[in-house]
């Protein structure tokens, strides 16, 4: 045992190091964007039961959908799930324990694929990774495992594809597993594609190849290519796919904050690639410099930046110099360069050269790239203070001393800035309040920093609301002042201030957002409501019919122009409008249980009977329903029937 302890020492000090950094997040609740996977996902929260329906992909404008297809990651939280309910102190310990068994992963990993440097250069690198505050989102957040789960499968294909390429025996066996948790990591998370490439890599490093021999030799990564592609073609294929944005259309659930996230959605190829190039530069100063860490990089916390910017020009030539040299040097192989190209490849996919992303940046896109970066810290050091890693500890000089020290240093400041940092991701609360002042010029930050407060709205004493009021509506409105291209935030602002009895001024933010966005449904719709609570029926039938001509056709727009229609003697309208809304969302109940209502007042009661009837079928939870129906039945003389529903309602609610 003793000796084993020897032996292993440094994977068990890599290991209490991880889960001791990260321990604080354990007692946590839920936050940020875990919601999307856990919170507001119905099928995870079916635990164990709904498990088969993670094989399908949706995507739609509901919470839950707005994720990739990532069916290994949504089931580990089902399983929690299946376990022990809606837990998040065990979703958080989970995280930590896998970042701990990862960290030992990598340090395994490193050595295998720098065996001359010896295992304490592997382990320098992998001690950078482990205490680097960059990685406090991903296993702060249980969102982010997906980033953990890729990395660790991603992490097992690189040590079988080693073995692959430098052993004799079990050549295919090896192969076969590098493809069978390439494909694994694929389907935790879709940026482990990038894995292919450092399959490539690995080949170019560690075998002595010509490039003729390099294409040769990649060919085995080419077929793991392909059954990535066709993973991807069968996700999003009818068997399994459901665009369901109608739906949620229907639900009255409207897109998130347009393009808050990213405002590279609005600028021509040019733009995107010169921001490219600032992207990797600041994910640079991140690594180096992890001081001002925050939740969300949006507009305009980090602004586009176009050719005739400093930045941009600094970040274009750093960049060109950096490949001047890399060409210049590339025979050498060193882990510098290795580290160099390995950052590359895995950071490609979030510079936006491909394909504008949802986001700007995210300290999550720098989970697995940093790894590159840690081998080119380390390097660079060693260079520095001529640190011969295989030396024994013990004799080293003194010039190495002060390379030990540095990377104590180092290691010691960023593993009490991650501790710190953690504490800032315990809940939503405390995380918007902490980073808002250094997000103060986020439009994003500050629209969920007012939704958050007016959660907190609800559960405030009378005599603070008022103050917090304003807090609401200081943030809203900054976050508008930032990004007026928002319609949602708009829409949000103006609901607050109705809720808050300032109705002019909530009336005024409806009828700019008309006239700003003519084309788009919602204003509309909100416009129509207010005239709705003022009876001014035919004003707000305009409105209601403008809304659902710019395809804001959802179910409150047919039963809104219904009850207007009947306020103004369009009684004929009013029932085919309702039928529309049926042909449009056929298990919304209301339609049934407003049409029946309809048809009873008009004299029309066997047909009432009948639409109150279906109401039933769709909600047959919903009390009132049995309780009209009764009533309906026994007016028309249908009194054994109505004793039917009498007996059924008695059954079902008389625990109520």
């Amino acid at each position: 045992m003793k000796n084993h302890l020897l032996k292993y020492k440094l994977h068990y000090f890599l290991f209490i190091l991880a889960f001791g950094i990260y321990a604080n997040t354990i007692s946590h609740d839920y936050a940020w964007d875990d919601a999307i996977v856990i919170t507001t996902n119905d099928r995870v929260q079916k635990g164990f039961e709904g498990i088969p329906e993670l094989i399908y992909n949706f995507k739609s404008e509901e919470t839950q959908h707005r994720y990739g297809y990532r069916p290994i990651t949504l089931a580990t939280y089902a399983i929690e799930v299946g376990f022990f309910g809606l837990n998040p102190q065990v979703s958080h310990f989970n995280n930590v324990l896998l970042f701990a068994l990862l960290c030992v992963l990598l340090f395994y990993s490193i050595q295998k694929i720098f065996p001359g440097k010896g295992k304490y250069f592997a382990f320098f690198v992998t001690l950078i990774f482990v205490v680097h505050p960059l990685h406090v989102e991903v296993v702060a957040n249980i969102k982010s495992r997906d980033e953990i789960l890729a990395l660790l499968f991603g992490l097992l294909a690189i040590n079988s594809f080693i073995n692959y390429l430098k052993k004799e025996t079990k050549k295919y066996i090896n192969l076969a597993f590098t493809m069978l948790f390439v494909v694994l990591a694929f389907l935790c998370k879709e940026n482990a594609a990038t894995l292919v490439g450092v399959l490539v890599l690995l080949i170019w490093f560690l075998l002595d190849v010509s490039f003729k021999q390099l294409l040769l030799k990649s060919m085995p990564v080419a077929v793991i290519v392909f059954a990535i592609l066709m993973i991807r073609y069968w996700s999003y294929s009818e068997g399994v796919f459901f665009d369901t944005s109608i739906d949620s259309l229907a639900k009255g659930i409207y897109g998130g904050q347009d393009m808050a996230g990213n405002m590279l959605f609005n600028y021509d190829f040019g733009v995107v690639l010169v921001n490219s190039f600032y992207i990797s530069v600041y994910y640079f100063k991140l690594f180096l410099f992890p001081i001002n860490l925050v939740h969300d990089y949006g507009t305009a916390y980090v602004d586009v930046v176009s050719f005739s910017d400093l930045v941009a020009i600094f970040a274009i030539v750093f960049h060109l110099g950096l490949l001047t040299y890399m060409v210049k040097t590339i025979k050498k192989k060193t882990p510098f360069h290795f580290g160099m190209l390995f950052y590359f490849i895995t950071i490609f996919i979030y510079l936006h050269v491909l394909k504008v992303g949802p986001d700007y940046m995210a300290e999550r896109f720098m989970f697995i790239p940093s790894i590159g970066l840690s081998i080119v810290l380390v390097d660079l050091m060693s260079r520095i203070f001529k640190f011969n890693f295989l030396a024994e500890l013990n004799k080293l000089k003194q010039i190495n001393l002060k390379l030990l020290i540095t990377l104590v240093c180092v290691a010691v400041f960023f593993s009490g800035k991650s501790i710190v940092r953690n504490k800032a991701w315990k809940d939503n609360t405390t995380l918007f309040k902490t980073d808002i002042v250094a997000l103060e010029n986020c439009a994003r930050a500050n629209y969920n920093y007012a939704i958050n407060l007016h959660d907190q709205y609800y559960n405030t004493s009378p005599i603070q609301q008022p103050k917090l009021q304003e807090k609401i509506l200081t943030h809203y409105k900054k976050s508008i002042d930032i990004y007026p291209q928002s319609v949602r935030i708009r829409m949000d602002l103006g609901a607050a201030y109705m809720e808050f009895n300032r109705v002019e001024k909530g009336y005024y933010v409806f009828k700019q957002a008309a006239k700003d966005f003519p084309t788009n449904g919602l204003p509309f719709f909100e416009l129509g409501r207010y005239h709705f609570s003022q009876n001014e029926f035919q004003l707000a039938t305009d409105y209601f019919k403008q809304s659902k001509k710019n395809g804001w056709a959802n179910t409150r727009v047919y039963y809104y122009l219904s009850i207007c229609y009947l306020k103004v003697n369009e009684q004929e309208k009013a029932v085919q409008i309702i039928k529309e809304g049926i042909t449009y969302q056929p298990d919304y109940y209301e339609y049934y249980e407003y049409m029946s209502d309809l048809l009873f007042a008009s004299g029309n009661q066997s047909d009432a009977i009948y639409w109150m009837e279906k109401a039933i079928q769709l909600n047959p939870n919903y009390q009132v329903l049995y309780q009209k129906i009764i009533r309906y039945l026994n007016q028309t003389g249908q009194e054994e029937k109505a004793q039917q529903y009498q007996q059924l309602e008695l059954n079902k609610f008389s625990g109520n």
